[in-house]
Formats: structure tokens, sequence, C-alpha cells
């Protein structure tokens, strides 16, 4: 081991800075390889990604198909339900107009006969 006065000279940084670049150009080298790699990943990922698109689509296809087949029981079920009571206001409201009908000629009738008696008519 060489004794030194603790400081640096030009050429102890040139050859420290030699040493360095040469670590880092490995490093670097070491990297680009790694980046093969990935590269290489990344192409089977690729070649398996479009290998199972086909059955991404049948999922999709039979989920839909599914999906649109739970609606329409679901609906199905619905209208059974509704149905009844929609024909029930239905007839309700018949039967309220017809009501109506014969209130109005009831009224007309009294008011006629109101007329013809002489008792004066309020509205």
């Amino acid at each position: 081991m060489k004794l030194t006065n603790s400081y640096a000279t030009k050429a102890d940084v040139k050859k420290l800075k030699q040493y360095i670049d040469k670590r880092f150009t490995s490093v670097d080298k070491r990297f680009n390889g790694m980046d093969k790699r990935f590269l290489s990943v990344d192409k089977r990922f690729e070649q398996i990604d479009k290998r199972f698109e086909w059955f991404r689509q049948e999922i999709r296809e039979d989920l839909d198909f599914r999906f649109k087949d739970a609606f329409r029981q679901f609906e199905h079920r619905w209208q059974q339900k509704i149905d009844p009571i929609l024909k029930e206001i239905e007839n309700h409201r018949e039967k309220e107009i017809i009501m109506y009908h014969q209130y109005d000629r009831m009224q007309d009738l009294l008011f006629k006969i109101a007329k013809k008696v002489g008792v004066e008519i309020e509205e």
C-alpha cells in the first residue's frame, strides 16, 4: 500500500474515471442483454395474447348471451306480475268514466226537473 498525502492528482482522477467508465460500459452491456431478453419475453406475451384473443371473444359472446337471457327472464317475470295490476287499473278507470257519465246525466236531469218546477239553479 502506498502512502499518499490525501490529495488526488490529475493522473489519479484520470485513472479513476477510466476505471468507472470501464465499469459503466460493462454494466451497460449487461443492461443491453437484459433489454434483449425482455423484448423476447414481450414478443412471447404478444403471441400468447394473440392466441387467446379468440378465447376472450368467445367468453364475451357467452357472457352477453347469458346476460340477455337473464334479462329476458327477469322481464318476463315482471310482466307476468305487472300485467294483472295494469289490467285492474284499466278496469277501475273504465268504471270511473262510466260513473262520471252517469253523474253528468243525473245532474242534467236534476237541472231539467228544477227548471220545470221553478227552482233556481246554483252552480
